[in-house]
């Protein structure tokens, strides 16, 4: 499969897994009958599963290649042959023998619907190399697109973005370096612009978030305080007011400030009536 047409489309596998999702749920019976007729050689070991998940694949390819203007026609042979790869019930099946179930898969399909798949994308298997590197940038795509910042996990996905991100550059350096028009490297360039939207985005969000969190610390202990002092106020009108205790409160009250008024009395006497009066002792005390 030509380089150029393999990492572009890489926006669209989300869309197709949705749809390859959605077969899982669809009446496995009727598709069954086309898939029992698969007879692999080399892999009959496994053989059980690969029908599993031809019940599934025909009504995926049914839904996007019936249809004249469906907009994953493009990437829907490529999806699957990547599905397959990643796939943990083929684990066994590695090598040309992804790539024989695959155009069993297909042939399948067109020997028993009218609408054939004639797209030469479906008869251009990637390479293993392709499968890496597609699979590198549609889980950093998945990374960035769980980015959003009213997610409380945001900043640990955001970090994990990054180092993913990162990592992927580092391994792909010299090759963008001498070749950055390739399509992969085109597709890891807009990853980087679609990440650094998201960044920017992200961080005016926290921005604002953290402004909020201080305003709101700020008002926390004035609201406090004049919580208590209003309820303060109200349990004392609510005594004094309606329950007996009121008088005592109020007797006791009087009792406390007589008693206050009386000490400073005695204190005013013991003071001297005239200060001036020390001013002319020590005079006298010291013209001795």
């Amino acid at each position: 499969m030509e380089k150029s047409i393999v990492y572009g489309y890489v926006s669209l596998f989300p869309q197709c897994k949705d749809s390859i999702e959605k077969s899982r749920n669809a009446d496995e019976e009727i598709w069954k009958r086309y898939c029992d007729k698969i007879d692999l050689e080399n892999a009959r070991n496994n053989i059980s599963n690969i029908k599993k998940l031809c019940a599934q694949a025909l009504p995926y390819l049914f839904e996007i290649y019936y249809y004249p203007d469906d907009p994953l026609k493009s990437v829907g042979c490529k999806y699957l042959y990547y599905w397959l790869n990643i796939n943990p019930l083929l684990k066994k099946n590695k090598g040309t023998t992804i790539n024989n179930i695959y155009n069993e898969i297909l042939n399948v399909y067109n020997t028993n619907h009218k609408v054939k798949i004639i797209n030469q994308e479906c008869n251009n298997p990637m390479t293993d190399e392709d499968i890496i590197k597609l699979k590198e940038l549609y889980d950093l795509y998945i990374c960035l697109h769980k980015v959003k910042p009213n997610n409380s996990t945001s900043d640990h996905i955001n970090s994990d973005c990054s180092l993913e991100y990162t990592s992927i550059c580092k391994k792909e350096k010299e090759n963008c370096q001498n070749d950055n028009t390739s399509d992969f490297c085109k597709a890891l360039e807009n990853s980087k612009k679609y990440y650094t939207t998201i960044k920017l985005g992200y961080d005016s969000y926290l921005r604002e978030h953290l402004q909020s969190s201080i305003i709101n610390n700020n008002l926390k202990p004035i609201v406090a305080t004049v919580t208590i002092i209003l309820i303060l106020s109200l349990l004392l009108f609510i005594v004094f007011k309606f329950t007996p205790y009121g008088a005592y409160l109020c007797k006791g009250y009087i009792w406390l400030r007589r008693k206050y008024n009386n000490i400073n009395e005695v204190f005013s006497i013991l003071d001297p009536l005239d200060p001036s009066t020390d001013r002319i002792c020590n005079i006298l005390y010291h013209s001795t």
